[in-house]
């Protein structure tokens, strides 16, 4: 990961919200929010150009543990998940 380490990274969502950049595409979330449904996370990827947001993923789960291991699994860039992509993803914090 580049500008920090993943476990960083994903700890950061539990607590703050985190951008981040892959190929050129900008991405955030405001981190994982407990609601009356449990923990809710959500990745969007955000268009500068024209200030729209694009869902990318979403997660309801019953810990802070399950959103961040179903993202790090989620084919979210190109099919592939964070696992395969770390090295080309920067943090942006």
């Amino acid at each position: 990961m580049i500008g920090g380490n993943l476990k960083g990274f994903l700890e950061s969502f539990t607590y703050q919200g985190a951008f981040f950049k892959f190929h050129g595409e900008t991405f955030f979330t405001d981190g994982i929010v407990d609601d009356e449904n449990g923990y809710r996370f959500f990745i969007c990827k955000w268009e500068v150009s024209n200030d729209l947001a694009e869902d990318i993923f979403e997660y309801t789960g019953c810990s802070k543990s399950d959103c961040i291991d179903a993202f790090c699994h989620a084919p979210i860039c190109n099919g592939k998940s964070l696992y395969d992509l770390e090295s080309e993803v920067t943090w942006l914090d």
